[in-house]
């Protein structure tokens, strides 16, 4: 071939690369496009699945029967149940999600789980706690008043003193009272007793022991 030959072949030659080279870009610039599609509409599916799985809890947490309005002892599964549900939630919306969204929901799944589940401890240990304490002041009022029907049996009123007393000391130290406010039962445990309208019924040993107002 002419040297003017060779020259043309040769710049037939560089646009046919310089042509794939560009092709190539172009595909990896519509594979970046398609793959930021891809990651944005994953995103959104994750989004609106976390949206509805938040709706569904709303009638499980705040309900007539939810998480948060169970009372006493009825409160003690609550953080068991809580997490059961959630699993049962999230598994439920996740099946219609691709596995980028599976990722985003899940880890939005998680952030709520690690939010949520300690206010229902919180509220499960108070309600449990509420429960405890009514319990401790039923039992002293009850061994107050079988104090009083039992006034002139010296063992039984007695008994029915330290029963009620025991009452009034497990609530205290539950409830962190100061070692002032602990000994306070052993001695109001006999004023609420004197108080009780019988104090002319009284053992004389108890009413001399009876520490002033």
């Amino acid at each position: 071939l002419s040297d003017s030959a060779g020259g043309i072949a040769a710049q037939g030659a560089q646009s046919g690369w310089q042509a794939v080279i560009n092709t190539g870009k172009a595909v990896q610039g519509a594979a970046k496009v398609g793959f930021d599609l891809y990651t944005e509409y994953s995103r959104t599916k994750a989004q609106e699945a976390y949206n509805k799985f938040q709706e569904s809890m709303q009638s499980d947490l705040y309900g007539e029967n939810g998480i948060f309005n169970r009372k006493g002892e009825n409160a003690l599964t609550s953080v068991t149940d809580a997490e059961k549900i959630m699993r049962e939630r999230a598994g439920e919306l996740e099946k219609s999600l691709g596995d980028m969204g599976k990722e985003f929901f899940q880890k939005q799944i998680g952030t709520y789980g690690r939010q949520l589940l300690p206010q229902v401890q919180r509220h499960a240990t108070s309600e449990f706690n509420l429960w405890m304490d009514t319990t401790d002041d039923a039992t002293a009022e009850l061994e107050r008043n079988r104090a009083l029907e039992n006034i002139n049996d010296p063992e039984v009123f007695k008994q029915c003193l330290f029963e009620g007393g025991m009452a009034l000391t497990q609530k205290a130290v539950r409830n962190g009272y100061s070692e002032e406010q602990k000994a306070a039962p052993g001695r109001i445990r006999q004023r609420y007793v004197l108080g009780g309208g019988c104090r002319a019924g009284v053992p004389r040993q108890l009413e001399q022991s009876r520490e002033p107002p």
